[in-house]
């Protein structure tokens, strides 16, 4: 697996604005999308240190250039920013839960888009309580590996903040039960006094299951 490498003098610098970049193409093309980055604190807690230093110290020199990202989006007319912190699904040092908090509060203050916050591949567990403080407007839930967290997050989020239920597997070649995922949805929007801030989603993203089906032409047809 390749991560980045980074040490104690690092400097960041802003290249390219890709994100911009594939929102405006597919604007033009008659299509609004959420662009997704890296959260700055995973992009950090999983990348390696060649000197052994402590790469959450770099984050007062990296937030600038997500700000700058953030509002260059919103100034072409970007809504909502999905930010994923994969990092939430493990147990964190102290020094990571203040940095989480450091980052969004830091994001939260200059212009840009909504932000979704997003964890996946597991529950959030003890550090869910730091996910809910954060300045976010929204915030992605996988309910498939995840659904421990669910009764914990109706109960401390926000009224005014949206979650996003991450009720279809992501990482499962078979079909999705819908109507157990209905279920669930019902019974969060009852829990919430209706579906008004709430999102269907992919539990995490679909980079693990199949294109298309079309292809396969010896499959058992019932398996298919």
């Amino acid at each position: 697996y390749l991560v980045p490498r980074l040490a104690a003098e690092q400097r960041f610098e802003l290249t390219e604005n890709r994100p911009l970049a594939m929102f405006r193409e597919a604007l033009a093309a008659g299509t609004r999308t959420r662009p997704v980055l890296l959260g700055p604190v995973s992009f950090l807690q999983l990348a390696k240190a060649t000197d052994g230093s402590d790469l959450l110290d770099l984050l007062d020199g990296l937030l600038p250039l997500y700000a700058r990202v953030l509002r260059e989006l919103a100034e072409a007319g970007c809504a909502w920013v999905q930010m994923d912190e994969p990092v939430l699904a493990l147990d964190l040092p102290e020094k990571a839960r203040v940095a989480l908090a450091l980052a969004y509060g830091t994001l939260a203050q200059g212009p840009g888009p909504d932000i979704l916050l997003a964890s996946y591949f597991g529950a959030m567990g003890d550090t869910l309580g730091t996910a809910v403080r954060l300045p976010v407007a929204g915030l992605h839930l996988d309910l498939v590996r995840g659904a421990s967290d669910l009764d914990a997050t109706l109960e401390a989020a926000r009224p005014e903040q949206w979650l996003s239920l991450g009720l279809v597997d992501g990482r499962n070649v078979w079909r999705t039960d819908l109507r157990g995922a209905m279920a669930t949805a019902r019974r969060i929007a009852t829990a919430r006094g209706g579906a008004r801030r709430l999102m269907v989603a992919p539990s995490c993203s679909l980079l693990h299951v199949p294109v298309d089906l079309a292809q396969e032409g010896k499959l058992d047809p019932e398996v298919k």
